[in-house]
């Protein structure tokens, strides 16, 4: 695998470029350090807010100017917002490079958050809001972390609150810019076919006059909470539950064997939750399991979606696996597991989006970015007793649980 270049600018912002010589195309990132964990309660939903708003009109370029400099050459651009991370990027054509660049730079550096916009913007966030909250899953997954991580700011929604939204202004989205967004909590990633040479002069072009400044990010000390809460919603037809249990970091020495035992236990159609739950029991449609997991915390968590009275069942019948999965595993199990996590770092790295993803991911979370070969060594270095140990502990832990129902849930 071609290695990519990483450049550290003297005003700390970092450029990793990604030369993949077989390809017509190119991604182009903004990624930033900044996510809705940063926030408070007054403000919650501002982080999501601004990655909207800052494509709604910049000093050069009104919001439908934006959406069309790139189109007109046929490519896109997005954006999205998790609880740690937002991100800016465009997919275009080999050739197109620095104007994806030149176009993500205007709307970081230079939007406007013209007022009219802002108003137009606050109802399509509005109705966004809404959308999430009639969707059952949704709800459930925001009733975990909420439960989880209950006292710290990885609890609430990223989408944040409609009071929130109705309450921001302009000056709160300059502000909060003006606050958190500076070259030392931004890395730009290039992954494609491109000039290596012009890309980074084009770079250092148009962020000359980008000063550093001190960011204060204060992410307090999360924990883990174990505790149960159901939400009743009539109109449902079917109940969404989450459960999950205390695990690690996505720095973690040992967030490799959690992968592995969150793999074995509900990853794939041969893992032992879709065998039992669904194959042997036809007790639901969807079932997985999944790692939960930030800079500083995480859970190990099990998804399902069933019918209302085969709710408790199911919480039964995941509860009973992880007894079995905790006494013993099959050399078979734990082969599948290491073949599918491999498997799925090598094959993500085909794509150009989830190569800059990864390596955006790897600088802002470890500094550097890792050798594919040597997570492939840590995987494949794993033992039975690793897995094992992790599902006893988990058996000794306080499980977090989660539910959307149309009634009360006997036994819950």
């Amino acid at each position: 695998m071609l290695t990519p270049k990483l450049i550290k600018l003297d005003n700390n912002l970092t450029v990793v470029m990604d030369y993949l010589p077989h390809v017509e195309s190119a991604t182009v990132g903004i990624w930033s350090n900044i996510g809705s964990r940063v926030e408070t309660l007054d403000n919650n939903g501002i982080c999501h807010f601004l990655e909207h708003m800052v494509f709604k009109g910049t000093k050069n370029r009104t919001s439908f100017q934006i959406s069309e400099a790139l189109e007109n050459k046929g490519g896109y651009i997005n954006a999205w917002t998790s609880k740690e991370k937002t991100a800016w990027y465009a997919k275009v054509l080999k050739n197109d490079v620095n104007l994806a660049l030149e176009v993500l730079l205007d709307i970081l550096r230079n939007s406007t958050f013209p007022a009219e916009e802002l108003e137009k913007e606050r109802g399509v966030i509005i109705e966004e809001i809404k959308m999430y909250q009639d969707d059952p899953q949704d709800v459930a997954y925001n009733l975990y972390d909420k439960l989880a991580h209950n006292g710290h700011s990885l609890a609430y929604p990223i989408i944040g609150t409609e009071e929130n939204i109705r309450k921001f202004s302009q000056a709160t989205f300059f502000n909060h810019m003006q606050k958190y967004y500076h070259p030392s909590q931004m890395v730009i990633v290039i992954s494609g076919n491109f000039s290596e040479e012009n890309f980074l002069a084009e770079v250092k072009k148009l962020t000359a006059n980008w000063q550093d400044t001190t960011v204060n990010i204060n992410k307090g000390n999360p924990t883990f909470n174990g505790a149960k809460e159901i939400i009743v919603k009539k109109e449902i037809e079917q109940t969404n539950l989450l459960i999950g249990w205390k695990a690690v970091s996505y720095i973690d020495d040992n967030y490799h064997k959690f992968s592995l035992a969150s793999t074995i236990l509900g990853g794939g159609m041969s893992s032992r939750l879709f065998n039992e739950i669904r194959e042997k029991r036809g007790l639901a449609y969807s079932i997985n399991s999944f790692l939960n997991s930030f800079i500083d915390c995480g859970s190990l968590a099990v998804s399902a979606g069933c019918s209302h009275d085969k709710a408790t069942m199911v919480i039964d019948l995941v509860k009973e696996e992880l007894h079995k999965v905790a006494k013993d595993i099959e050399d078979k199990e734990l082969d599948r597991a290491k073949n599918l996590l491999k498997s799925s770092i090598v094959m993500s790295l085909e794509s150009s989006y989830n190569r800059a993803a990864a390596f955006a991911a790897n600088i802002l979370n470890f500094g550097k970015i890792r050798d594919v070969n040597e997570l492939i060594n840590k995987i494949d270095s794993v033992e039975k007793k690793d897995i094992i140990n992790i599902f006893e502990n988990i058996l000794n832990s306080q499980e977090t649980i989660a539910i959307v129902s149309n009634s009360e849930i006997k036994g819950f």
